[in-house]
């Protein structure tokens, strides 16, 4: 009776811990998790490492529209689900740490200004206008697509160019070893 009872809690325990998990990866999904980084260029290492465009949401604290998107837009469940699956997200104010510097260089004059670009820095998608959560979402799923579409016309022709290039060793290594039997 004693053992039974101890497996009834365990279970207990597990059922609870699992659904408190779950409820823990659906909070996370419940708004845009933004990378608080105080170099771009680790947001581009990680960019590159995970092969992911970069969202970057320009804001300042007193932008009333900056705070109506991150209230309306970015916590919106399917929006916050979609960029953070597909995106490396980044938001920058841009009167502090390196904000005056990327205002500058991806020409910030207006709020809310979000922009999505390579891991390289380069501009994708840029919009200097207050969103709904709809709007935002197709402009981001464009945008991903467009560029997902150029990924994949150079992947090919790379791979291809990588396999000619084995093709010509082995047919080289070949040579050598028909000339000196020796090489394996």
């Amino acid at each position: 009776m004693k053992s039974l009872h101890q497996i009834v809690i365990i279970l207990l325990l597990l059922i609870i811990g699992n659904t408190s998990l779950s409820a823990i990866g659906e909070k996370e999904d419940t708004q845009i998790r933004f990378l608080n980084h105080s170099s771009f260029k680790e947001i581009q290492k990680i960019a590159k490492k995970k092969n992911k465009p970069i969202f970057i949401d320009f804001y300042s604290a007193y932008c009333g529209p900056c705070k109506i998107m991150n209230k309306k837009v970015f916590q919106e469940k399917q929006v916050a689900q979609y960029m953070n699956k597909n995106f490396i997200n980044y938001k920058v104010d841009i009167k502090k740490g390196n904000g005056p510097l990327l205002s500058l260089v991806y020409d910030v004059k207006y709020l809310p200004t979000v922009i999505i670009v390579t891991p390289e820095g380069e501009i994708l998608a840029k919009k200097i206008s207050l969103m709904g959560a709809d709007k935002f979402l197709s402009w981001a799923k464009e945008t991903y697509k467009t560029h997902m579409a150029q990924v994949e016309k150079t992947v090919p022709s790379s791979y291809k160019k990588r396999k000619e290039s084995n093709k010509t060793q082995t047919v080289f290594v070949d040579r050598i070893r028909r000339v000196s039997p020796t090489i394996r």
